[in-house]
């Protein structure tokens, strides 16, 4: 089945309540003040993990795109980034402290050519380094200052090269392959993600009939099993999760934990609008790999009960959002003064001496 692709920037500009938003009206993962505040202040700025959580599901599930937007590389992403900012600004003043930037910057930019740039090995303050560069047509400079000069400029190519592309190590890639592996050699994982109905990486739009709202989401997995007469008859909605464990009793506490079932339930919600089927054609699972050696995989189910308590949970926050956009007040956890009750571990019985103590206290304030 065709599986439609976006950009990661395209479907994060695009309207509609995402779930990574949705969550923060959940008192566990925040408050209505919270949501706006991630509204109004998107964090699209991309870290590390970021991309190899990217990395982890495009080499998993749509192997055939990684090199669309993925590069392998064995520098450092602090030094590509550095590299663009540096050709992309002003020349640097020349200095006998920046002359390999200096040079680098005129090199990267046409200006001189690297044949150009005489060297000589004396000292700045002698004669001799003096009559070499009176000599000298363009710029002259210490053989290691050339020589850091052209490393410059080939980061700066290399990195420039890169274009969007989300910039991977040689170690990462590795760990890549490693986590990819595992699941698509997985029985049942492969099972699910070679299945011809299978659509990946899915994103949809759709409108909540409850609230009105606009929502969005991009499913990691989509299985759409039809009949002989095409009649769509089941549809599982999956998600790829790198995990510490993949232990049922530690999934149902990151469940809990980052809240998946509703996340899967919100998907459920677009997939219902974008294949016209009811919510009880609807199968749920997560697909978790571990993160380390040895990269377990499991393919865990979600009960009905599970998911039903999702939708409640999910409904609810809507209407929250719902509530607050018609009313334009976003409050916090706490809009007013609460009580904090000491859980059981932090309290202490007296002893007996303590207690008599108390007793005395209390009967010497009563005279």
């Amino acid at each position: 089945m065709t599986t439609p692709h976006i950009t990661d920037h395209e479907y994060r500009t695009s309207d509609g309540v995402n779930f990574s938003t949705l969550k923060m009206m959940d008192p566990r993962k925040g408050s209505p003040r919270h949501y706006r505040h991630a509204i109004d202040h998107p964090n699209d700025g991309d870290t590390a993990s970021r991309g190899m959580l990217r990395g982890t599901h495009c080499m998993c599930l749509t192997p055939e795109l990684f090199d669309r937007d993925f590069v392998v590389t064995d520098m450092n992403r602090g030094t590509a980034a550095t590299r663009l900012d540096f050709v992309s600004g002003e020349m640097p003043e020349y200095s006998t402290r920046d002359a390999a930037k200096h040079v680098a910057w005129a090199i990267y930019h046409g200006q001189i050519e690297p044949d150009d740039v005489a060297v000589c090995d004396a000292n700045r303050n002698t004669k001799e380094w003096k009559t070499a560069e009176a000599a000298c047509d363009t710029i002259q400079l210490k053989p290691a200052e050339k020589g850091d000069a052209l490393q410059i400029v080939a980061e700066a190519r290399e990195a420039a090269s890169f274009g969007d592309r989300t910039v991977v190590n040689l170690r990462e890639h590795a760990l890549l392959i490693a986590t990819s592996n595992a699941v698509r050699t997985d029985p049942v994982a492969r099972a699910i993600l070679t299945h011809p109905g299978a659509m990946f990486e899915t994103p949809m739009w759709w409108t909540d009939a409850r609230t009105g709202l606009p929502c969005k989401g991009r499913s990691d997995i989509i299985v759409v099993f039809r009949d002989a007469e095409g009649t769509v008859i089941r549809v599982l909605v999956a998600d790829l999760k790198t995990v510490q464990s993949t232990d049922a009793r530690q999934m149902l506490r990151d469940i809990g934990k980052m809240l998946y079932h509703v996340q899967l339930h919100h998907y459920g919600a677009g997939v219902c609008a974008m294949l016209g089927v009811d919510e009880s054609l609807l199968d749920y699972a997560i697909v978790a790999v571990e993160g380390v050696d040895p990269h377990d995989v499991a393919v865990h189910y979600l009960d009905p009960e599970l998911m039903h308590t999702a939708g409640i949970l999910r409904r609810r926050m809507l209407r929250r959002v719902a509530e607050c956009t018609d009313t334009g007040v976003w409050p916090g956890r706490y809009p007013a003064p609460n009580l904090l009750a000491a859980p059981e571990h932090m309290l202490v019985e007296p002893t007996e001496d303590e207690l008599a103590e108390i007793l005395a206290d209390s009967l010497a304030s009563t005279d």
